[in-house]
């Protein structure tokens, strides 16, 4: 399969092993904020590449900010790729995979990171 963000794109291929996938995201509700689209989970994939075309955007320093943090990470290789899934916890097969076309989730390359040298280890924090 094709994937391309802002840095790379190429072709990459679902590893063996990773059937029937390395990880399952259900919809969370962080500190009573709400669940936008309590239907749609992520499901993750491990992906490597096949041929890579590197975009030479910079991969070091990169500033993530979130709720929980303002950090500056190097990212390193690609890691898995994130779909967009149904899931059911009854016996009963489960929906079908989600009409692309009327939700609002997408795919997530995923790629490992640490923090940028220099930078201080992430405080602890307690999120419900």
């Amino acid at each position: 399969m094709t994937l391309a963000d802002e840095f790379e794109s190429g072709t990459f291929t679902i590893k063996r092993h990773s059937f029937p996938a390395v990880s399952v995201c259900p919809p969370a509700d962080k500190n009573s904020e709400g669940i936008v689209d309590s239907n749609t989970h992520l499901v993750g994939f491990q992906v490597a590449p096949a041929a890579v075309t590197s975009t030479a955007a910079p991969r070091n320093n990169i500033r993530v900010v979130n709720q929980l943090d303002d950090v500056q990470v190097d990212v390193g290789r690609v890691r898995e790729l994130l779909v967009p899934a149904n899931k059911s916890v009854a016996p009963a097969p489960p929906p079908p995979a989600p009409d692309l076309g009327t939700i609002n989730v997408d795919h997530y390359k995923c790629y490992l990171a640490r923090l940028s040298r220099g930078q201080p280890r992430l405080a602890q924090k307690t999120v419900t």
